[in-house]
């Protein structure tokens, strides 16, 4: 497993044990980094116009490496932090990660009084063994719009989504809270006269401004709960999505395929996001609640499934 922060500094050291020398070792993590995604000269790089994401130590890190891992000073995107406030933003996400909040209280706005379409908690099952929850509600707002809230939280990270879609499933507007240990990104998305923008506010603080053309379909990337929209009208056709992978916000080619059968209907959509294509099936009974969600990702299949469902197959 990859972990932000500790991982970086692993590898490092992995590579001094290989034979490479110090100062190829901190290019690889910095500005060869940078090149290898098409961004150089954004980041990486110490220069007018790149990233304020500076990282000071007492040690040269060209003779030891091991000296990047306690630094006295860490400047990101552009706001100074020294030891002290290190320590002391640690000590708070640690705090914000143990949160005991009781299950199905949501941190986001609550929708004003409308009708609840639909709603539920899900175990998340990976490799064999539960690793979280997640939990949805679809409210119908007025305009013949459908607000989906979403919130997932597996160990030590949390994401809520609150997203809209017109009476034809196109994209309105979608705000995305994400929290881990090092911090929180937020994604605001809204609809314009020529397609969406999207502010994109990474953990560092730097803000990354896209636009993409519409209209557009929320794909996984944004929203996982959108079978029961789609099974308003359950015939094969292709989708055009909007997505959010590195950083920023594109428009991404999808295909929905449709199985009624045994009284359930079987969403299948496969995206083909350019990072890493995806593959969806949900599983909607006829009161559009979901049965099951299963994806593949590169970790396994992941399958949520209701909590009472998840409490009925134990007893």
């Amino acid at each position: 497993w990859i972990f932000p922060g500790s991982s970086v500094h692993e590898e490092l050291q992995n590579f001094s044990s290989a034979g490479i020398d110090n100062r190829a070792a901190l290019r690889a993590a910095t500005s060869t980094a940078a090149a290898f995604l098409g961004e150089a000269g954004q980041w990486g790089v110490i220069e007018p116009g790149a990233r304020a994401d500076l990282l000071l130590v007492d040690d040269d890190p060209l003779e030891d490496l091991s000296s990047l891992s306690r630094p006295v000073m860490v400047i990101a995107g552009g706001a100074v932090h020294d030891r002290g406030a290190l320590d002391a933003l640690l000590h708070a996400r640690r705090e914000a990660m143990a949160d005991d909040r009781p299950p199905g209280e949501w941190d986001t706005e609550e929708p004003p009084p409308c009708d609840c379409i639909r709603s539920g908690s899900m175990s998340i099952v990976l490799g064999g063994a539960d690793s979280g929850r997640f939990d949805y509600r679809h409210t119908a707002i007025e305009g013949g719009m459908v607000r989906v809230d979403e919130r997932l939280e597996v160990a030590i990270r949390r994401r809520e989504t609150s997203v809209v879609v017109d009476a034809d499933l196109g994209l309105v507007s979608a705000e995305v809270h994400q929290t881990n240990l090092f911090g929180q990104e937020t994604w605001s998305i809204a609809r314009t006269e020529n397609g969406y923008r999207a502010d994109i506010r990474e953990v560092d603080g730097h803000v990354t401004v896209t636009q993409a053309p519409g209209p557009l379909v929320p794909s996984d990337a944004i929203i996982e709960t959108m079978a029961p929209l789609l099974a308003a009208d359950p015939t094969e056709r292709g989708l055009t999505g909007a997505s959010v992978r590195l950083g920023e916000l594109s428009q991404v080619e999808g295909h929905l395929a449709v199985e009624e059968a045994d009284g359930v209907t079987r969403i299948t959509v496969e995206w083909k996001h350019a990072d890493q294509p995806s593959s969806v099936c949900s599983t909607v009974a006829t009161d559009g609640c979901l049965i099951e969600i299963e994806q593949l990702t590169q970790a396994g299949t992941r399958v949520l499934r209701p909590l009472d469902r998840e409490s009925e197959d134990a007893e």
